[in-house]
């Protein structure tokens, strides 16, 4: 229960904070190849990401939540804007979204009100912890026919 007080704590602080400001980028991993296309509107959320207990993006599709669980290979230390951008998440369309059956490939299409939150030294570890917001488009990528 703690864990997840912790856990609504960040996701207000980061969704108050992309309220805020923010920026876009456009360098990172490879843009989807010229075999390949964009397909649909995309999802837009919001990304959190959390030392040690992983990434969870929190957003809608055609009026229905969305929610996606992340691996990545980051440190938020070193997080940055572009490691994000066409970063790739393979069979993760939630049904109903781009098809009824779900399970494309997505890609992230864009990046906006990048946050990353690194707690004062010596602040408790329990309350402060290392994070990454982002506002984010996620859409699918499919192979041209």
């Amino acid at each position: 229960m703690k864990r997840a007080v912790k856990v609504l704590l960040v996701l207000a602080l980061a969704l108050q904070m992309l309220s805020l400001a923010g920026s876009a980028a456009f360098a990172g991993n490879p843009p989807p190849a010229e075999r390949e296309r964009i397909i649909g509107p995309p999802i837009e959320g919001v990304l959190i990401v959390k030392d040690g207990v992983g990434a969870t993006f929190v957003g809608q599709c055609k009026k229905q939540p969305v929610l996606i669980a992340i691996d990545y290979p980051w440190y938020t230390a070193t997080f940055t804007e572009a490691d994000l951008m066409h970063y790739r998440i393979d069979g993760a369309a939630p049904p109903g979204c781009f098809s009824e059956a779900g399970g494309e490939n997505l890609i992230i299409t864009g990046v906006q009100k990048f946050i990353n939150y690194l707690p004062p030294t010596g602040a408790d570890p329990d309350y402060f912890f290392p994070a990454v917001a982002a506002g984010l488009a996620i859409s699918a990528v499919v192979s041209k026919q």
